[in-house]
């Protein structure tokens, strides 16, 4: 991911490039076929993403929700599996 957004501008690219390598499921749990990082894994992920602050930002906002969600266990099992799914497969949640 080095592409910069310009002003006004959402970073569409570099979404797509996340979602190719597939580092939307870093946090997702394992069972579910991502790769549950823990904090310190996701933090040097994200210190990768420098390139675009504002990507980085609002991929280090899903990244930490599913890693705090997979700790709380505050979902209906079967909702929680289906969306981890999603994210793994469809790279969106």
């Amino acid at each position: 991911m080095q592409r910069s957004t310009t002003a006004n501008s959402f970073p569409y690219e570099n979404y797509d490039d996340l979602r190719r390598i597939g580092y939307q499921a870093l946090t997702v749990p394992r069972e579910f076929g991502g790769r549950e990082a823990g904090l310190f894994d996701t933090c040097l992920g994200q210190g990768l993403g420098a390139g675009d602050g504002a990507t980085a930002l609002g991929i280090g906002m899903h990244l930490g929700l599913f890693g705090r969600l997979s700790e709380d266990g505050a979902w209906p099992s079967a909702m929680w599996e289906r969306v981890c799914r999603d994210v793994v497969q469809r790279g969106r949640s």
